[in-house]
């Protein structure tokens, strides 16, 4: 196995390990946007 073909390997999971943090990302970013919005309409609705 050449160099260059070990530097493609561990490039390519790399990329796939990205990919798999960045999908968690968006799960995480959802939760937080939900949670914002249950602070905000309870705010409302007893401090309103």
């Amino acid at each position: 196995m050449t160099g260059r073909e070990l530097g493609e390997r561990f490039l390519s999971k790399e990329i796939e390990a990205d990919r798999r943090s960045e999908r968690w990302l968006v799960l995480k970013a959802v939760i937080a946007l939900a949670v914002v919005g249950v602070l905000v309409v309870v705010r409302q609705v007893f401090f309103g």
